[in-house]
């Protein structure tokens, strides 16, 4: 019932949205909406929304990127955002399989470097494309004046997917292990067999450019925890 009340709210706020202008047709430099298929990085939006936005991430205590930074932040309790994050975040139905009304976004922690801000935040939809719904760590950069810079997708949890995020010794790089399995494994509760995995290390340079670089790819045969 929270969650039909929740898709309500939504679609109320969506259609207030959709007299504004076209998610699917609009350009890059339309600050009421983040376009699909565009990287956003044009975006043009006022700095009191932006402070807003911000303040429902908390101050990461570290000064380095490392897997911590992606924990789930509940201090405040947790919040699920829908059109407040519309403005600032970069919605990319390839990258995110999902339709534009679908996603909403679970705020976890930024820091404040010396040209651009870095924070981390939870990507899910309920209905994708296709497969099944997923949570998505995700990565995002932004200069100054809150126009994105760069954005990541760090990995994908679902029934047929999981991903373990580990630090490395070099400075803000961190190293990804994606599992990916056939719909016949996980989904019926066997948390073994044949999988393919992705290994790929993700660094965030010091001007916010985010680089995925993958570094091997291959099937294997893995049993992962019961509390996965």
């Amino acid at each position: 019932m929270e969650k039909i009340f929740t898709a309500i709210i939504c679609l109320i706020n969506l259609l207030g949205y959709a007299s504004a202008c076209n998610a699917e047709a609009a350009g890059c430099n339309n600050a009421s909406c983040a376009p699909a298929n565009c990287k956003a990085d044009t975006l043009n939006s006022r700095s009191n929304d932006f402070n807003y936005y911000l303040s429902h991430f908390q101050y990461f205590k570290g000064e380095k990127l490392n897997k911590e930074f992606f924990s789930y932040n509940d201090i405040n309790g947790p919040k699920v955002i829908y059109t407040d994050f519309y403005k600032f975040f970069p919605y990319d139905s390839v990258a995110f399989n999902c339709d534009r009304k679908e996603p909403y976004y679970k705020p976890s922690y930024k820091m404040d470097k010396d040209n651009f801000y870095l924070i981390s935040i939870r990507s899910c939809c309920d209905l994708p494309f296709e497969g099944f719904p997923y949570e998505a760590p995700t990565l995002v950069t932004y200069d100054k004046s809150g126009n994105i810079i760069d954005f990541e997708i760090i990995g994908r949890g679902s029934d047929v997917d999981s991903y373990v995020i580990e630090t490395t010794e070099n400075d803000n790089e961190l190293k990804v292990t994606q599992y990916s399995f056939n719909d016949e494994g996980p989904y019926s509760r066997a948390y073994s067999g044949i999988c393919k995995i992705s290994e790929y290390t993700i660094k965030v340079n010091s001007n916010g450019i985010i680089d995925k670089n993958t570094t091997r790819e291959y099937t294997g045969n893995v049993t992962l925890p019961l509390d996965w």
